[in-house]
């Protein structure tokens, strides 16, 4: 969404909250988001991987150059990761009950430089943008500087990958939850990204999969679903097999490319766990069931068993990927990614007949 001349990444509503300042970021509709349980509400006030994005346009001759952003968070530690284009320029933080203004550059930071590698940039060169990464709540307040304009679909990649599922996907326990596996599948296709991960909160709820299939600014979607009901007692198996067939049915409707991103090793699987009170492979093996049974071959699935170096993969709590295991999980599912998109590319060739 747009707002003060600047584009709102990963951001689907700027709610007035009473009694704090300025305007609360959050990844879904007030209306979308109120339609979820209870405890999972909460989950999209997180404005994990949300980006502020604008391209400075010429000030007058008396201003100084720069463009001012002003944040809030209301809670948490959250991390700020500035890009010029493609290209990190800073990293900030924003302390807990901080208001804190960042000054930019008016200008790209690398002028020619930067030209000569464009043709590989998924961001035009002119482009900025503040990533933001963190569990609490920020708040935008206002900007000021120099004139700025929403980038326009030229200047962003051409296609966008959503994610949705656990605290994995949200970007735990990749540094400073700034570069989860998502930010690597995006780094490999030439992606843009929308980041719903929802840390420990990730039900599979069908409120969620209408939330999805009814957004239209996504091209796939990877799902990946299951962890966070492993110790969950009041959803059983079966609940959880019905709710992932329901939850492909609705995604899937869209005709839109969907991959299913099956549970990782994790300590359950060694039954080390004091969490969890079933074996991971039972809710393996619904998905692999609701996966062949669903019919559709725009739908695909990663079996995620093997597929990280243990132990170096995981961080010491055995659940969550390690810096490491989160670059091998991008590369795998931007491979998968790859074969399913050139297979649907494939099946939809119209067949020639004679005239």
């Amino acid at each position: 969404m747009d707002h003060a001349g600047l584009a709102f990444h990963n951001v689907a509503d700027l709610v007035a909250v009473p009694g704090q300042p300025g305007l609360r970021l959050q990844r879904m509709p007030e209306p979308d988001r109120l339609r979820l349980g209870p405890p999972v509400q909460s989950s999209p006030l997180c404005p994990t991987h949300a980006e502020v994005r604008w391209v400075p346009l010429p000030g007058s001759a008396d201003d100084d150059g720069v463009v001012r952003l002003t944040l809030h968070s209301v809670e948490h530690h959250e991390y700020l990761s500035v890009f010029n284009g493609d290209s990190l320029h800073q990293e900030l933080c924003l302390h807990p009950g901080e208001t804190r203004t960042i000054e930019l550059p008016g200008r790209p930071v690398f002028g020619e430089l930067h030209a000569a590698v464009q043709a590989k940039a998924r961001f035009g060169r002119e482009v900025w943008r503040v990533r933001i990464s963190g569990t609490g709540r920020v708040h935008f307040i206002s900007r000021a500087g120099i004139p700025v304009r929403p980038p326009l679909p030229a200047e962003l990649p051409g296609r966008t990958l959503l994610a949705h599922g656990s605290s994995i996907t949200m970007g735990f326990a990749a540094p400073r939850l700034a570069d989860p596996w998502i930010q690597h599948v995006a780094e490999h296709l030439r992606w843009d990204v929308l980041n719903l991960g929802f840390g420990g909160a990730c039900h599979v709820e069908e409120a969620m999969a209408h939330h999805i299939a009814g957004r239209a600014d996504w091209h796939a979607c990877v799902l990946e679903l299951g962890v966070n009901l492993i110790g969950h007692r009041d959803i059983s198996t079966s609940e959880f097999a019905r709710r992932v067939r329901r939850f492909i049915a609705v995604v899937g409707a869209t005709g839109r490319p969907v991959l299913l991103l099956n549970i990782l090793p994790l300590a359950a699987d060694l039954q080390v766990s004091p969490d969890a009170w079933r074996m991971p492979e039972e809710l393996r093996a619904a998905l692999r069931a609701a996966h062949r049974d669903c019919g559709l071959p725009h739908v695909a699935l990663l079996d995620g068993t093997g597929l990280l170096p243990l132990p170096g993969g995981l961080t010491t709590d055995l659940v969550h990927p390690s810096a490491v295991g989160h670059a091998v999980i991008g590369v795998a599912v931007a491979a998968r990614l790859h074969e399913l998109l050139a297979d649907v590319r494939h099946q939809a060739r119209p067949t020639l007949t004679p005239a």
